[in-house]
């Protein structure tokens, strides 16, 4: 009975966040502020590790081994799948909704706590999104082509590769 309470809270969540993002963030026409883009470390929303790109391939009718795929080859299917509007680039709603697709499989225990903690999580993930898009989006159109995309998480390894090893040090 709880479950059937909690998706018409969530949806609610997710649309009044939503309409936030709308109207409070800096939009592709919107002129970019003066912040340098430094590098910032894109947490688990923005990649493929702990997504279910197997599950994800098979409803598309696409049978793969994740086992014989590299890691850009993964990197490439997250970003197709996630893809829904098929334009070979991803804005902030199809990241917001990849980050919100890694979440779906909760314990009832998991749903009760992430409905009290919804919008700061929400929020979180949203900043995630926008900086990594800020960082990304090479041509400032609001889109990141897979280009774009994948330069952003290849250099966001080799920083998080020089910080643990000038942390080994």
């Amino acid at each position: 009975m709880v479950y059937i309470t909690f998706i018409p809270v969530l949806s609610i969540l997710l649309l009044l966040s939503a309409i936030n993002v709308v109207f409070s963030r800096r939009g592709p026409h919107h002129p970019r502020s003066e912040v340098s883009k430094t590098k910032h470390k894109v947490d688990e929303h923005i990649s493929p590790q702990g997504h279910d790109i197997e599950h994800d391939l098979d409803k598309l009718g696409v049978d793969v081994d994740l086992d014989k795929m590299t890691e850009e080859d993964k990197q490439f299917y997250y970003f197709m799948v996630h893809d829904s509007d098929n334009n070979n680039a991803l804005d902030g709603l199809e990241m917001l909704h990849a980050a919100l697709h890694q979440n779906e499989h909760f314990t009832k225990a998991d749903r009760d706590i992430f409905v009290q903690n919804a919008t700061a999580e929400l929020n979180h993930i949203i900043d995630v999104i926008d900086k990594f898009i800020y960082i990304a989006d090479v041509n400032n159109d609001g889109y990141l082509y897979y280009p774009e995309y994948i330069k952003a998480i290849n250099d966001n390894r080799m920083q998080e590769e020089l910080e643990e090893n000038n942390s080994n040090e």
